[in-house]
């Protein structure tokens, strides 16, 4: 299921273990805090555990939030000025 993650903390060490974390997991940056892409619900818990791992006791927060296709589909995505997509 297409996933996103986002968060936001102000330690950088913190924003960029979750971005490593991410990528490990096959997600793809579209905000500098946040990432998307498919995976399953085990690999979702996986990847918020990792999260909050990395978190401990740092002030911040983030959300690992799974979206059906069904509503990806009828997401609207703006990339540029010149360029946009429904869904994908």
């Amino acid at each position: 299921m297409v996933t996103f993650v986002i968060y936001d903390t102000s330690d950088d060490r913190v924003r960029l273990k979750f971005a490593e974390a991410c990528k490990d997991a096959g997600l793809v940056r579209f905000q500098y805090s946040a990432f998307r892409g498919e995976i399953d619900r085990e690999e979702r818990e996986t990847l918020g555990l990792r999260l909050a791992k990395i978190l401990g006791d740092e002030e911040g927060r983030f959300l690992v939030q799974p979206v059906c296709e069904h509503d990806i589909d009828g997401a609207l995505i703006v990339e540029t000025c010149e360029r946009i997509a429904y869904g994908e």
